[in-house]
């Protein structure tokens, strides 16, 4: 039977009536639990060594009574085998469920009821591709919920996808995000880095906002086979706690994966910029300045082949002080420079960029950099001399035309249009002439 990505939607759906059902807010970990347990039961001898007592995920579904006690049982003989499912398991006490042993009963039952019938419709050896899934459905369903009003910034889909677009192909990978938050910018990442079994992602997150991502991220990746994932999560920023190797200096990363540094530093974090200064191997512009320190501080993260991705104000790209877009380009640094539509960031519409470095380029791009009109326009390679001629100026309008060429049959029909706009327009302020006029009268 071939997996239908239907009918794991189907699934996710029913498990969403039960999270929705609940009294229990944080039941989503129960069902990320169970999850767990049903995933290890079609495992191998190795992996069995998580059960007690060789209870699995079907001798669960024998039981009437007291299931609380065993899954807890197991749970915690997971975290005594595998240390990273202990935060888990201390996220998941069974007996929290109902408010009887009989409703606790049944609440459970209810859960195994649904996985066990999710199976049916999977393929065994597909099982890890359903749970993934599943897990990532929770994932956004869990912070969707929390999220409320705390005004955190949202990553859209196409920039966590646009983030990782490039990176050095390597098998195994040590990616650094310094703003961790709720996960933006992880999804997909196993599958764009180790397409490959055997290869190893070893995930390091400043800013990290809460546990319950980290659970999140450690089984999404428990349940793949394509690789091995290592997760290393602090609450602290970079500059706080900055992560560092045994000499003390800076951990170099393979990729890193950066958002935009564009407020200006507190006194706190001016002095916490200091103390971090000493890291530094890399130091480009105003050691004050939040954005360039920040660079220098990623750059001097980096292996001797990593990669840096950034999404940067568009004003890095056309200021005046051009002492860091010199520092790239002259030393060959700069891969890929491309535009980003407004409100790329959900209440934020201010112009952005997306810029790529690479530490060590290939023979074919050497000595060149690539321009791009965003995601869906035309893309040019600029050769790092005629950047130079123009004063390190990476505006992107100045080396790619992001529109086609105007036909002269098409001229009378977009001035048409420019006239429907500009009534518009007129129109508009009028209106808003009118509302501060109203406003101006209700006030006196």
């Amino acid at each position: 039977m071939k997996t239908n990505l239907s009918e794991l939607r189907r699934a996710s759906r029913r498990l969403w009536n039960e999270l929705r059902a609940s009294d229990e807010p944080e039941n989503v970990f129960y069902i990320l639990s169970l999850m767990l347990i049903q995933h290890l039961s079609f495992s191998n001898e190795l992996k069995r060594s998580y059960f007690r007592n060789n209870m699995d995920f079907f001798g669960l579904m024998l039981k009437k009574s007291r299931l609380d006690e065993e899954v807890n049982g197991i749970l915690k003989n997971f975290s005594i085998v595998n240390s990273s499912l202990a935060l888990l398991t201390k996220r998941t006490d069974f007996r929290k469920i109902g408010r009887t042993q009989e409703r606790r009963d049944k609440a459970i039952s209810s859960l195994l009821m649904i996985l066990t019938d999710m199976q049916k419709r999977i393929e065994v050896r597909r099982i890890n591709e359903s749970m993934r899934f599943l897990t990532g459905k929770m994932m956004e369903y869990y912070f969707w919920a929390k999220k409320s009003n705390d005004g955190e910034r949202e990553i859209k889909q196409s920039v966590k996808k646009l983030l990782f677009s490039f990176s050095n192909a390597k098998s195994s990978q040590c990616i650094y995000l310094p703003s961790a938050g709720n996960g933006e910018g992880l999804e997909g990442i196993d599958s764009l880095l180790c397409g490959e079994k055997g290869g190893k992602i070893n995930f390091f997150g400043s800013s990290c906002q809460s546990d319950d991502f980290a659970v999140f991220v450690l089984l999404q990746y428990f349940f793949s086979q394509s690789c091995s994932f290592e997760a290393t999560l602090r609450s602290k920023t970079c500059f706080e706690e900055p992560f560092a190797d045994e000499a003390g200096k800076l951990m170099k990363f393979d990729m890193i994966v950066a958002m935009p540094e564009r407020k200006i530093p507190t006194q706190r974090e001016r002095k916490l910029m200091k103390q971090a200064e000493g890291l530094l191997t890399v130091k480009l512009g105003n050691e004050n300045d939040r954005t360039d320190f920040f660079l220098s501080f990623m750059l001097s993260s980096l292996n001797d082949d990593g990669v840096l991705n950034m999404i940067v104000p568009y004003s890095f790209l056309t200021s005046e002080e051009n002492s860091v877009r010199k520092y790239l380009v002259d030393n060959d640094l700069l891969f890929h420079v491309e535009n980003l539509p407004l409100n790329v960031f959900t209440g934020e519409s201010f112009p952005a960029a997306f810029i790529s470095i690479r530490m060590k380029k290939s023979d074919e791009i050497r000595g060149m950099t690539v321009f791009r009109a965003g995601r869906e326009g035309k893309n040019k390679l600029v050769s790092n001399k005629k950047i130079a001629d123009n004063r390190y100026n990476l505006s992107v309008s100045r080396y790619v035309s992001p529109s086609v060429p105007v036909q002269r049959g098409d001229v009378k029909t977009i001035l048409d249009r420019l006239d429907r706009i500009s009534s518009e327009i007129r129109s508009r302020i009028y209106d808003l002439g009118f509302l501060t006029d109203d406003e101006k009268i209700r006030d006196e």
